[in-house]
């Protein structure tokens, strides 16, 4: 079995403390607040009306929200340069040409247009197509863990946290909205 995301690793040739695994929770966390604050706040995501009001009253830190907006300026900024059209990106990076981008299609994109992000730096740009997600497109198991799937009959190798062409592009165009709002809490 190989870990999922597409990487071909496996298993067993994966050890983690428990540290680099809290790291990489709290930061999937932040990232995730961070994306889903500036998609609140400049009303991109077709769920945004739908944010309790906590989010909207008390942002996060400038520190957070500047570090996902930084990485997003760099992926726009690296994106007007080369002149990609988004659905000839989005053909180029789904590798199965199964219609959806997962999690290591979309990580592999980012590596390709920004080398030498650290991994938080993934994490937010993840977490910013993650984002735009709508119920209409979320695919059902989106929300599910591995052990829930594995115990509902469903393969455990499935892909996991798949993004749509639609959903993609709204990405993408957001990519344009609130060029350096982050820095302004």
């Amino acid at each position: 079995m190989t870990l999922p995301g597409g990487d071909g690793v496996e298993i067993g040739d994966v050890v983690v403390t428990l540290r680099e695994l809290r790291d990489a929770v709290r930061g999937s966390q932040r990232a995730h607040k961070a994306a889903r604050f500036r998609a609140s706040s400049l009303g991109s995501a077709a769920h945004s009306n739908e944010y309790d009001q906590a989010v909207k009253e008390k942002p996060p830190p400038g520190k957070l929200t500047g570090g996902l907006e930084d990485v997003l300026t760099r992926m726009r900024s690296s994106l007007e340069e080369e002149h990609i059209p988004t659905k000839s990106l989005f053909q180029a990076f789904d590798s199965d040409k199964d219609g959806y981008l997962d999690a290591g299609e979309l990580k592999d994109m980012v590596w390709r247009l920004l080398p030498g992000l650290d991994p938080d730096e993934v994490r937010f740009a993840l977490a910013h197509f993650f984002e735009h997600i709508s119920k209409e497109d979320k695919d059902p198991s989106y929300s599910e863990t591995l052990a829930d799937a594995i115990a509902a009959g469903e393969d455990g190798n499935a892909k996991r946290a798949t993004v749509v062409y639609k959903t993609f592009d709204v990405a993408m165009k957001a990519l344009a909205l609130g060029g350096g709002t982050g820095e302004s809490n």
